[in-house]
């Protein structure tokens, strides 16, 4: 059954406190100038709904202490990724987490298609592995991990804390198994593994 975006981020600025942390800040006051120029640069597309949802609640990249990788990033890097990226990759798909040349994925919005496939994009030349239906499924399945303590606290020499979220690597496994009652999905079928020659 789906989540509800808006109640799901709530758990997760639940979950930051809870593990010791500072409470989640809210967006830029320049978020709308951000999501306006991501309209103008992607128009015919838009952004999915969850997404302009979940960054106009969060700065996501305060998320990066407790995310699987890639971490999250701002919607102003995502957008200097996209226009980075040009012809690597399908301009269907918009980066939403980057750490060296691997990426997470959202399909952006065309027509009466609302897009929001979360795809796991490891380098430039490979195929793009679908691991979540929708963003909000991504994000309940980060704030569940939270919940029941997947991450472990580390107490470094100086006194200084560091975190490392799903010390057991069970991310991909869990999404894996997760995504399955969501197939088949409307445009790709039960296909998860998906070539750069579908779009």
């Amino acid at each position: 059954m789906p989540v509800n975006i808006d109640e799901v981020i709530d758990r997760l600025e639940r979950a930051w406190p809870d593990a010791g942390l500072p409470p989640l800040p809210g967006p830029k006051s320049s978020i709308e100038q951000v999501l306006a120029d991501i309209a103008a640069v992607i128009a015919p597309r838009r952004l999915p709904d969850e997404l302009a949802t979940f960054w106009r609640r969060l700065s996501p990249e305060y998320l990066q202490p407790l995310s699987p990788f890639p971490h999250p990033n701002s919607p102003e890097f995502a957008l200097h990724c996209w226009l980075e990226l040009g012809k690597e990759q399908p301009s269907s798909l918009f980066p939403i987490a980057r750490r060296r040349g691997h990426f997470t994925l959202v399909e952006l919005a065309e027509d009466d298609d609302p897009g929001g496939t979360v795809f796991d994009w490891p380098h430039a030349g490979a195929d793009f592995q679908i691991t979540h239906p929708r963003l909000s499924s991504y994000l309940d399945q980060l704030a569940t991990m939270l919940e029941l303590g997947e991450y472990l606290v580390l107490e470094l020499p100086d006194g200084q804390v560091e975190y490392e979220f799903d010390p057991l690597g069970q991310w991909s496994q869990i999404a894996a198994v997760r995504l399955v009652p969501s197939l088949p999905l409307p445009r790709y079928g039960t296909r998860t593994t998906i070539g750069k020659d579908v779009w």
